[in-house]
């Protein structure tokens, strides 16, 4: 007779195994690839994207097509989300880009799902830090794609993007008909923080040069940012997963950006 108990032990306890393996190859590598951990656990594919849901939805990674990387969005404690797909931010995003013209996005999983979700368009260019950002957009053979040089490090707090002045000093010879910039949270004061200094200086440049500007409010897991790089007053548009505070929702509609919560966050 099957003795239910003991397998159901060692299903869990095979799971515990996968996560620890996969979180250790993250903190190594940085990204991790659905196949590749298939074939090194011996499991199907979808058995991988579970651990990866599961890994998301505990804050220890981010999902991102093929894979998933570790963690780059500021976040307050308690406030981490699921899978941006189900929350409707992306749709949202997509539907105040632009159909032509050009287009920054910075580094971040909603900005990766928008990267690849993002119709192929002939008059349409888009600019971006993130290498990752670069590579999903560079399939599509109508949109041009320009992936900004400087400093790259492969850790946490600045994930696949570069940054830097070689980053900055391209950034102040273009200007960008729209700029997504994607945090964690907002302060109570309605500051944008970005995890490094360099980094929320090249927010600050992208925000310069742009004509109109989208915030992305994620709620995703992440060390919480150290340098403010913008405030409420900088963006014409807000796409968040919640309700802003009163006093920062009063502000914004006296300013009259437009703040997005999708049906499917709220």
């Amino acid at each position: 007779m099957v003795d239910r108990e003991r397998l159901m032990s060692a299903k869990q306890s095979g799971t515990a195994t996968r996560h620890e393996g996969i979180l250790a190859q993250l903190a190594r590598q940085q990204r991790v690839h659905v196949s590749d951990l298939a074939a090194r656990f011996d499991v199907s594919e979808e058995t991988i994207r579970r651990d990866l849901v599961a890994l998301e939805h505990s804050g220890d990674a981010v999902r991102v097509h093929g894979g998933a990387i570790v963690p780059t969005a500021a976040v307050e404690p308690g406030q981490v989300r699921p899978a941006v797909d189900d929350d409707g931010v992306v749709g949202a995003v997509l539907g105040m880009l632009p159909a032509s013209g050009s287009i920054y996005l910075a580094s971040g999983p909603v900005s990766h799902a928008v990267a690849e979700a993002l119709p192929d368009a002939a008059d349409r260019t888009l600019i971006t830090s993130s290498i990752e950002i670069a590579l999903l957009a560079a399939i599509k053979p109508a949109t041009v794609v320009y992936n900004l040089g400087g400093r790259v490090r492969g850790d946490v707090r600045s994930g696949d993007a570069q940054f830097g002045p070689w980053t900055n000093e391209l950034l102040a010879e273009l200007r960008i008909g729209t700029a997504v910039i994607e945090v964690g949270v907002m302060g109570q004061d309605g500051a944008v923080l970005a995890q490094t200094p360099q980094q929320a200086e090249q927010v600050e440049q992208a925000l310069e040069i742009a004509e109109r500007r989208v915030l992305v409010i994620t709620g995703r897991g992440g060390e919480p940012g150290l340098a403010v790089a913008a405030g409420l007053a900088d963006f014409d548009d807000i796409v968040s997963v919640a309700q802003l505070p009163r006093d920062l929702a009063a502000r914004a509609a006296e300013a009259e950006i437009r703040v997005v919560v999708p049906e499917a966050a709220a």
